[in-house]
């Protein structure tokens, strides 16, 4: 899977993020977003994050934080790190965020577990 340049772009323009860009590692594409608006209980923190738009360790899609933020997201459990960019990240175990949204849809759907 490759991203669509008007997905990547419509991201961009969401407001969601400073900036985002392709890449990928060991052959699996990742989204790199620099400046996630993530939306807690105890208000927005702004973090870097990976996406992983194809399924990962038995999930659908994956959203990974530079932060464990377990105990700021009472609704999620069971953090797992990886890593990814010679950096260990952090996502929450969440199901049932499909591949065939676009890139916007799949980013706000994961943030909602942390709501």
């Amino acid at each position: 899977m490759s991203f669509q340049e008007s997905q990547v772009e419509e991201f961009r323009e969401s407001g969601l993020c400073e900036s985002a860009e392709p890449d990928q590692e060991g052959g699996i594409p990742l989204l790199r977003i620099h400046g996630l608006k993530v939306p807690l209980t105890s208000g927005t923190r702004v973090l870097d994050a990976v996406l992983c738009p194809t399924t990962h360790a038995g999930y659908n899609t994956r959203l990974f934080f530079t932060e464990n933020l377990g105990p700021l997201a009472p609704r999620t459990a069971n953090w797992s790190p990886v890593v990814w960019f010679g950096a260990t990240w952090f996502a929450p175990s969440w199901q049932g965020v499909s591949p065939a949204l676009t890139i916007t849809q799949m980013v706000a759907t994961h943030l909602q577990a942390l709501r």
